[in-house]
């Protein structure tokens, strides 16, 4: 059972939990992420930047005009540019920029990480004839607005400090992209927080915007308080049992120890006879030494690229016991997300004035209404589209999202 934080989410899991003892509840891990990254958008070294980015891109694109001139306006080559340079220069120049959601801060990442990319672009559009030209037919407040953005845009420090927001937040960002749908992820959410915070051990300042230290422990602070929130047993027992990190480090330093006692916890939890536990247990010794089927060559060659519960269902045979316990806990995902925009879709066609409809009319709409926005969008945008769960290694934004939903 899997939902956000909230404090009536959170005594619903545990009246669940005592009432049924086979279910366990865990917390939203990408709702968790976006949380972490309000948090950090928060703080005064980067809420002044991301505030002002917010008012230039609403600026841009709620003016007809200076839309319609972004659009428009085209790359100015250097001599000598190669084809393949010219063609990158023109691709980022039909990007759009990228709106943020009113409540989702992951699409706040999106914003700088796009408006980063597009620096030279934006640049060259402010001190452009065009820009000059509309803005000077605009009223006293907003010139006096684009004036403010424009010095904004040509400043070496405001730049400095996006690097930076970006370059902070991209590993979370990777990781709330990775854990925001259907697709089992229990298993990886440790692996994941390593990451990020072996990440935010580095050093983000620069010549021309040094972070400071307290805004530094303050990021990092911010990431344990989340990932104590977001943690749940079924995340450190799947990450025991899966076959990807065998060999992964995190489960000899960076709370190896915590991980097995979940595991433990667990198999207590899903195997009520206290045999078939004593059996979990001598073969997760087994697994982790590799003994027998566990160390043929096809499952060694298999573990890292194979879907762990799948993996489990080929070589775990032999342990019905802990076979049962890491195929449950490896088939689950670390986010209810995607009920959240099932729940939207429904909202949107069941309502107050549209509140007679059964149950299987709803469903039929809200399919009609998902897919029909899908196929509309592929075939109305020139842009290159990229699944949630795909190009996610280089933490490069999605394209042809305009809004950052």
């Amino acid at each position: 059972m899997i939902t956000d934080r909230a404090s009536n989410c959170v005594a619903a899991g545990a009246l669940v939990e005592q009432a049924y003892p086979h279910i366990t509840w865990s917390p939203c891990v990408a709702h968790a992420c976006d949380l972490a990254l309000e948090d950090i958008f928060g703080l005064d070294h980067f809420k002044n930047v991301h505030l002002k980015t917010k008012e230039y891109v609403a600026f841009i694109t709620n003016h007809h005009a200076t839309l319609a001139a972004w659009r428009e306006h085209q790359p100015q080559l250097a001599p000598g540019s190669s084809r393949q340079e010219a063609a990158e220069l023109q691709r980022v120049y039909n990007l759009q920029l990228i709106k943020p959601g009113e409540t989702r801060f992951a699409s706040a990442h999106l914003m700088l990480a796009r408006v980063l990319e597009v620096k030279g672009k934006l640049q060259q559009y402010v001190v452009s004839d065009r820009w000059t030209s509309i803005v000077g037919a605009m009223k006293a407040a907003d010139k006096a607005k684009a004036g403010e953005y424009k010095a904004l845009l040509l400043s070496d420090g405001y730049w400095a400090v996006v690097h930076q927001a970006v370059q902070i937040c991209t590993p979370i960002y990777k990781m709330l992209r990775k854990v925001d749908g259907e697709t089992p992820m229990a298993g990886k959410v440790h692996r994941f927080n390593f990451d990020v915070s072996e990440h935010l051990q580095g050093n983000f300042s620069s010549d021309d915007a040094p972070m400071p230290a307290a805004t530094i422990r303050a990021v990092r602070q911010i990431w344990e308080s989340r990932w104590e929130q977001m943690h749940s047993p079924v995340h450190g027992a799947a990450y025991c049992l899966d076959p990807q990190f065998w060999e992964d480090d995190g489960l000899v330093t960076g709370g190896g120890d915590a991980c097995v006692e979940d595991l433990f916890t667990m198999i207590d939890k899903m195997l009520p006879d206290e045999e078939d536990q004593q059996a979990a247990r001598l073969s997760y010794s087994s697994f982790r030494t590799k003994e027998k089927q566990f160390g043929r060559p096809s499952a060694v060659k298999d573990a890292p690229c194979m879907p762990a519960h799948q993996w489990w269902e080929l070589y775990g045979q032999a342990h019905p016991q802990l076979q049962k316990v890491a195929v449950r806990l490896l088939s689950q995902p670390a986010s209810a997300c995607s009920c959240e925009r099932n729940w939207s879709a429904y909202d949107f066609i069941h309502n107050r004035r549209r509140n007679r409809l059964t149950a299987d009319r709803a469903r039929k709409l809200v399919y009609v209404f998902t897919n029909g926005r899908l196929v509309n969008k592929l075939a109305t945008s020139e842009e290159t589209f990229i699944g949630w769960d795909e190009g996610v290694e280089d933490g490069s934004p999605l394209e042809g999202d305009e809004e950052g939903t």
